[in-house]
Parts: C-alpha cells; structure tokens; sequence
C-alpha cells in the first residue's frame, strides 16, 4: 500500500475531469448525453471521495 500512489492518481482523475469540464457541457440538448455526462461527473465524485477516505481524508462537500 503506497499512498503516494493513491493520491497521484486522485491529482490525475482531477486534472482529466477539470479538462473534461473545460471542453464538454454536462448538460446538452442531447437527453442521451446528458444522461451519460452526469454519469460520469457522479462515477469521477464518488471515486474521489472513496479515494480520499482510503487517504484519511473528506472531501469538501462544496467547493
């Protein structure tokens, strides 16, 4: 168990989903897309969040 590996893939997952915002709107025209964006803003948050439980850390719950 290695939580520096931990916490730089937390620090990746950040920067990947900061470009996704910067690049894509969640919610689109398109239900189906929306639909999926959600899905995955939502899979990204709870992955960050078990990942910082796993470093004995919260998560803010707003930023």
């Amino acid at each position: 168990y290695e939580p520096s590996v931990v916490a730089t893939y937390l620090l990746d997952l950040c920067e990947a989903s900061n470009q996704f915002y910067n690049h894509f709107r969640v919610l689109s025209e398109d239900l189906e897309t929306t639909k999926a964006r959600v899905l995955l803003v939502w899979c990204i948050k709870t992955v960050l969040g078990k990942g910082l439980k796993v470093l004995g850390m919260k998560a803010p719950e707003r930023m």
